[in-house]
């Protein structure tokens, strides 16, 4: 019998960085399997959501954090750190992909979500 979907999920978890590798508030580009991610820590957590802006492919790990959310630097596009969701401009439906995070001893660990309906 194959795994299930349990266990392959369990297995889809790499570790990216140390925690070592973040202070708080800070952006990192790690990669996850040849994909670009950005990895953020602020508030005691740590986020992973794809480093390529929704709007015009640029390096959300250049970005900043504004109240808890993620600014791309290129035209100032808002990301909730939960969802990827755009936060802002306003009425944009849009959203990049986001990563389980996990933290095990120093290692931070990530594996990708699965897409909302």
């Amino acid at each position: 019998a194959g795994a299930t979907l349990t266990e392959e999920w369990e297995i889809a978890f790499e570790p990216v960085a140390s925690t070592s590798d973040l202070a708080p508030n800070q952006l990192k580009r790690v990669d996850y399997r040849g994909q670009p991610v950005c990895l953020i820590h602020t508030n005691g957590r740590y986020y992973a959501l794809s480093n390529v802006c929704a709007h015009q492919n640029i390096a959300l790990s250049m970005g900043r954090l504004f109240r808890g959310q993620l600014v791309c630097p290129g035209h100032a596009w808002m990301y909730d750190l939960e969802s990827g969701r755009v936060t802002f401009p306003k009425g944009v439906d849009a959203r990049v992909p986001c990563y389980a995070v996990r933290v095990v001893g120093e290692q931070i660990l990530i594996a990708p979500r699965p897409e909302p309906a």
